[in-house]
């Protein structure tokens, strides 16, 4: 009984252990067939492929720094004190707009003597002159020829006359003179009181204020520093082996440092020189106006050239040749008599 046991037990395990069997080979078959049909991306390859476009190795790069297209600093053309100062750091300004003004209250009274002295040059002038007149007529009296055959003047009065008409002459130059040093002196403190409301020289931003109302400025001590508002240039640098790959026109990609922002331009100048010390040569590229807004002054660029990049040129307006040139460049490349029509 025991043995005839034993021998169903093994007659019912030879087939589920068969059947466990297929299943695990056919779930492992399925498993393959699906990972070959949904391939898993390699890791990390739009990052890398993403990378690749913004930064292409072939690239030339350069390292610059953003620079005002024009700035100025504003200063008073004379010594005097700041009465008031109409704008702040980050103001825009227009061009002829008043900005600061200076006191002139010591201009004003030094005018004042001036003319005054002027008027007091001009009434000497005239004393001059009529001394002169008098002079002229004594000469004329003791020149008459008749006076002199009949004994009436000496040869000394007559060379006091004389001398008395060249004293009087100078005396008028003199009195010219001084009127001609007058009135420069009026001009020049009329210049000064001109030039004491101090005015935008163009439309921008005021970058810095160095000074407040109250305090003493002497000629040409910076007052303000103002940036033109147009889109600003790049400054950079080009090794003396790169520089003939870089030429005016060449357009230019500019990412400012720390940031995502991405500018495109053109090279505008190339300097004509190399400096001994760095072996460098200085570049600057203008940028388009869409974006600049957001760039200030001094940042940090990188300036991407294109290894195959090529000067801008705009084609000259007679660009197209007209018939007869294409006509005479068609005789020529047929070797065609000049008389002949090309039929057959």
């Amino acid at each position: 009984m025991p043995k005839r046991l034993f021998i169903v037990c093994v007659a019912l395990l030879i087939p589920l252990m068969v059947g466990l069997l297929v299943l695990t080979r056919l779930g492992a078959s399925g498993l393959r067939a699906s990972a070959q049909q949904v391939p898993l991306p390699a890791p990390h390859e739009e990052a890398r492929e993403s990378l690749g476009k913004a930064h292409p190795a072939a690239a030339r790069r350069f390292t610059g720094v953003v620079v005002a297209r024009e700035a100025v600093h504003l200063s008073p053309r004379f010594d005097g004190r700041l009465e008031s100062v109409a704008v702040q750091v980050g103001d825009t300004v227009r061009a002829g707009e008043i900005l600061a003004r200076m006191d002139t209250q010591p201009l004003e009274r030094e005018m004042a003597i001036a003319q005054a002295a002027l008027k007091s040059a001009r009434v000497e002038l005239e004393v001059a002159r009529i001394a002169l007149e008098e002079a002229q007529a004594r000469l004329r009296r003791r020149s008459d020829p008749r006076q002199i055959s009949l004994g009436a003047i000496s040869e000394e009065e007559l060379a006091t006359a004389q001398f008395e008409e060249r004293l009087a002459t100078t005396k008028v130059v003199g009195a010219q003179v001084r009127i001609q040093e007058r009135e420069a002196q009026i001009a020049k403190f009329q210049q000064q009181l001109d030039s004491a409301l101090l005015r935008a020289p163009f439309d921008g931003t005021v970058a810095a204020r160095y000074s407040d109302p109250g305090v003493q400025l002497a000629q040409g001590q910076p007052l303000l520093h103002l940036l033109r508002s147009r889109a600003p240039w790049i400054r950079f640098a080009v090794s003396e082996h790169e520089v003939p790959g870089i030429v005016p026109g060449m357009p230019v990609e500019v990412r400012i440092q720390n940031s995502s922002l991405l500018l495109r331009g053109r090279v505008e100048k190339v300097a004509p020189e190399i400096d001994a010390a760095s072996r460098m040569v200085l570049a600057i590229a203008s940028l388009k106006e869409e974006g600049t807004d957001l760039v200030r002054s001094g940042l940090v660029a990188e300036v991407l050239v294109a290894p195959n990049a090529r000067a801008e040129v705009e084609p000259p307006k007679n660009f197209l040749p007209s018939s007869d040139e294409r006509t005479a460049d068609a005789r020529k490349d047929l070797a065609l008599p000049q008389g002949s029509t090309g039929a057959p």
